[in-house]
């Protein structure tokens, strides 16, 4: 028979070994649910440009957009169609972010960075050097496509779109909804159209297909620059541009607040594009 201290002293053991047996449960955070939980992500530096020609087959095997129709040249003898006028040249240069609170230390002038998160997705910079440098067409008013001229998601995803978000339910913006899309990077949409799932540099690390949209920024005569979003019924929304500081992103989304509720704190942002020719 065990004496009453050892009977104890067994039990103790007994209690410390299951619990050593039991694993804390895993906490899914705002962060998680913004951009997916558990996926293995595929390295940015692992989105290699392209060797070579491919076919469309092989692009999307690769998770690769479609080559570009080929332009058939004229026949010998056929008559040549009157030429336009030429087009004015697009506007270079860089974004620049007026936001309601620092996102970036040292607070000063922050910047959208040409170096894009794991999940593929823009995040700010305070550092010239490393500042996204893009290209929009000179006219302004009317909303149209932007295009990446550096970085790691320039290559194989040249314009610079909206993805939608992880946990959207739809392609709609809208009071009341947490809907959101990342800025990220894809090639060009039909302008106007809602969301077309196509190959992006979210989908491409999170192996997750997204719609995008790319003729999304509107530019006024002060380069101010806005994003007019298209929803599946044609109509267009107000939304909202926005810094995620858990998640290191830009988002846009129809209520800040319903997002917030849902996925964290978001800082609202302004953004002006300063011409290359302009002193920063």
């Amino acid at each position: 028979m065990l004496s009453p201290c050892t009977a104890t002293l067994i039990a103790l053991i007994a209690t410390a070994v299951t619990a050593s047996n039991i694993r804390a449960p895993t906490r899914t955070t705002s962060v998680d649910l913004f951009n997916g939980p558990n996926l293995h992500l595929k390295p940015i530096s692992a989105l290699d440009p392209v060797p070579g020609h491919l076919t469309n087959a092989q692009r999307l095997a690769r998770g690769l957009p479609l080559n570009p129709p080929v332009r058939r040249r004229k026949r010998h003898g056929q008559i040549a169609r009157r030429q336009n006028a030429s087009p004015l040249p697009p506007i270079t240069g860089y974004i620049s972010l007026t936001c309601d609170s620092p996102i970036a230390e040292p607070d000063g002038p922050v910047y959208i960075s040409s170096n894009a998160n794991a999940f593929g997705e823009y995040t700010p910079t305070t550092d010239l050097s490393e500042v996204l440098a893009i290209s929009v067409p000179a006219s302004s008013g009317s909303p149209t496509g932007m295009t990446a001229l550096n970085g790691n998601l320039r290559v194989n995803f040249p314009n610079v779109v909206a993805i939608l978000g992880f946990a959207t339910t739809s392609g709609d913006m809208s009071p009341g909804s947490a809907n959101y899309a990342y800025i990220g990077g894809s090639t060009s949409t039909p302008p106007g159209s809602p969301a077309v799932t196509q190959p992006n540099s979210y989908s491409a690390a999170a192996g997750v297909p997204r719609g995008v949209e790319s003729a999304i920024w509107q530019r006024d005569a002060n380069n101010r620059l806005t994003i007019a979003w298209t929803n599946e019924d044609g109509s267009r929304p107000e939304v909202f541009f926005a810094y995620v500081p858990g998640a290191n992103a830009f988002i846009i989304t129809g209520d800040p607040a319903a997002f917030s509720a849902n996925f964290g704190t978001t800082i609202a942002c302004e953004a002006t594009l300063v011409p290359q020719s302009a002193e920063p």
